[in-house]
């Protein structure tokens, strides 16, 4: 698979063409692409490495009103060893969704696409990404 060919399958393939496992206590998880397993996409919860901001603040976390609070990771796509992105994912309202954060400098709040095709594909089997970009007022920016 081609570098070109591994994005477009992270951005344009649904988020059921992944298969989602956890192992260490299930804090090391894990996104597969079912078509080729060489391509992935990694956090872990436990590991410091994977940390952004343990106490995220950004104006627009309180919009959500009801758990202000937010914690911010690292998410690593790879296809074999090597390092193809990484994005910085927000979870928010107790952890419910993983926001993209947004571009800085950027008016309004517009994340890239390639930061919310990861966030699609991890939020699939938990939270709701759609009613959360809501809330926090992003829009995604068509031109990245």
């Amino acid at each position: 698979m081609k570098y070109d060919e591994a994005m477009r399958a992270i951005i344009e393939e649904p988020p059921g063409a992944w298969h989602k496992t956890s192992f260490g206590r299930g804090v090391h998880e894990v996104w597969v692409y079912r078509n080729d397993p060489h391509l992935r996409i990694e956090t872990d919860w436990g590991d410091e490495r994977f940390a952004h901001e343990s106490d995220y603040k950004e104006p627009w976390v309180k919009n959500f009103a009801f758990h202000p609070k937010a914690d911010s990771r690292y998410f690593y796509a790879y296809y074999g060893a090597s390092l193809i992105a990484n994005h910085i994912l927000v979870s928010v309202d107790e952890g419910k969704a993983q926001l993209p954060q947004p571009r800085f400098g950027a008016k309004g709040t517009k994340v890239s696409r390639g930061a919310y095709a990861i966030a699609r594909i991890v939020n699939h089997d938990e939270g709701d990404l759609e009613a959360a970009m809501k809330t926090a007022g992003f829009t995604v920016d068509d031109e990245g």
